[in-house]
Parts: structure tokens; C-alpha cells; sequence
């Protein structure tokens, strides 16, 4: 920081946030830091989560800027570690490019979405407990109860086996 002098510290993931931060403050320069929050504090945390919680109370607010990329990380971020939810913008990530708009005008090329076809429900994400794609399948099982549907789940993790199980434990397999 005190050699290539940036206009700005942008980071992500918390304990590298909290590098950044102290990185700074050692370094002795203006550099503004913006600490960026990808994820629900609450459910990311690990046997850790109560020394974490502290360490980001504590050193958040050195931060000149804090950006959460919904208002549910940001809302869940003030919940658990008091940081002050003034304190906290939130900035969706951006994923519409020239290439996805382009694609987005093409028809899909799947039987599931031609004409006439029951209703698509999307879900897209990392397969991980925090994302919580077994209620997403529960519910959906509710909404096959009343009428045709489908899901689409895009993403890999180490839920997977077991979002497969539960898919095929209610019977879904044919509609997910």
C-alpha cells in the first residue's frame, strides 16, 4: 500500500476484509478501504463465529466503506455483529453482460420452455447449506401439490447429494 499507493482497497470475505483494513491502518496511508460482504454472517460463520463477530464489530468500522450485494447480508451483517446498518450500502453484483443479453433473446432449446409447457421456477446458486436450496425444493413440492411446475436448480456444491436425495424422496425427480 505505501509502494503502488492505490486510489482505493477493494476486498472480499471477511477475514481477508479484516487484512485489508489492518493492512492500512499498518501502512499509515489514506488508502480508502471497501470491505465487501458476499454472504449471510449468521450462516457463514463457522466454530468461530463468536470471535469473528467481535473481530468484525471492532474493525468494520475502520472501513470507509462497507457494500453488502443484498439487503439480507446487509440486514443479517448489523443483526450479528452491530455493525450499524447506516454503515452498510448494499450493491447487487452485476452478472448482465453484452454476451448474456445477447443470449437472453434467443429461445431456450429445451422441451421444458416450449410453448404450452407448465412453468419454470429458477434457482441458481452455490449448493451449500447457507444458500438453503432444501427449502426451495420443500416448497416446490407444495406448488406441485396444487399444480404442474418445474425447477431448475443451477449450481454445484457439497449439497448436492443431498438435494438429489430429497428431490427423489418426494418424488420430484421427474420435474427437477
Amino acid at each position: 500500500l505505501r509502494r503502488e499507493r492505490p486510489r482505493v482497497l477493494i476486498s472480499s470475505m471477511s477475514h481477508a476484509n479484516l487484512v485489508a483494513l489492518w493492512a492500512a491502518k499498518l501502512a499509515r496511508r489514506a488508502t480508502p478501504v471497501m470491505v465487501t460482504v458476499h454472504n449471510t454472517m449468521s450462516e457463514s460463520t463457522g466454530s468461530n463465529g463468536g470471535l469473528e463477530r467481535r473481530l468484525l464489530r471492532t474493525f468494520y468500522p475502520w472501513a470507509t466503506w462497507i457494500v453488502a450485494v443484498s439487503r439480507g447480508a446487509a440486514d443479517d451483517l448489523a443483526r450479528t455483529t452491530g455493525v450499524p446498518r447506516s454503515r452498510v450500502e448494499v450493491v447487487y453484483n452485476p452478472v448482465i453482460t453484452p454476451v448474456v443479453l445477447a443470449l437472453a433473446q434467443r429461445p431456450p432449446d429445451h422441451p421444458w420452455y416450449a410453448p404450452g409447457s407448465p412453468p419454470v421456477i429458477l434457482g441458481v446458486g452455490r449448493l451449500t447449506r447457507q444458500k438453503d436450496f432444501f427449502t426451495l425444493v420443500r416448497a416446490f413440492a407444495e406448488v406441485r401439490r396444487r399444480r404442474r411446475a418445474r425447477l431448475v436448480i443451477l449450481g454445484e456444491g457439497e449439497d448436492r447429494p443431498a438435494l438429489e436425495g430429497l428431490v427423489a424422496e418426494l418424488g420430484l425427480h421427474d420435474d427437477v
